[in-house]
C-alpha cells in the first residue's frame, strides 16, 4: 500500500483504463445515460429540504414540487466506446443514477425514501 501513498509513484489512468471502466458501470442496471440540457447552467442539484417544505405548508405558500433534470437518453450508450461517445456528445454527456440506488449505497439501506 505505501508504494501508491507517495508522490514519486503517481497514478495516472489512461485512456483505455477509463474505458474499461465505462464499459463497467454503464452496463449497470440504476445507471442512465444521457445528455444534459444546454440550458442547465448549474452542475449539481441540491433538493430541497424538508423543512422548508414543511414551513411553507405551514404559512400556506404553494408548495413548488423541484425535481433535479432529467437527461435526454443516448441510444445505445452500453455498446458504443466512451470515445466515440465523447466525439459525438461532448461536455453534455453525463452519468445519472436511480435516486433510490444512491440512497441504497449511502445509507446501507433498502427501506424506500419518503
Amino acid at each position: 500500500m505505501d508504494f501508491y501513498a507517495h508522490a514519486s509513484h503517481p497514478q495516472i489512468p489512461n485512456d483505455a483504463f477509463c474505458g474499461f471502466i465505462w464499459s463497467l458501470v454503464v452496463q449497470q442496471p440504476t445507471v442512465l445515460v444521457g445528455l444534459l440540457d444546454p440550458s442547465i447552467k448549474s452542475q449539481v442539484w441540491i433538493a430541497p429540504q424538508v423543512s422548508s417544505k414543511r414551513k411553507a405548508i405551514a404559512k400556506g405558500a404553494d408548495r413548488i414540487e423541484s425535481r433535479p433534470p432529467t437527461l435526454e437518453p443516448v441510444p445505445q450508450p452500453k455498446t458504443t466506446p466512451l470515445e466515440r461517445l465523447r466525439e459525438t456528445y461532448g461536455d453534455r454527456l453525463r452519468l445519472a443514477v436511480d435516486p433510490e440506488a444512491i440512497f441504497a449505497a449511502v445509507t446501507d439501506s433498502h427501506i424506500r425514501v419518503s
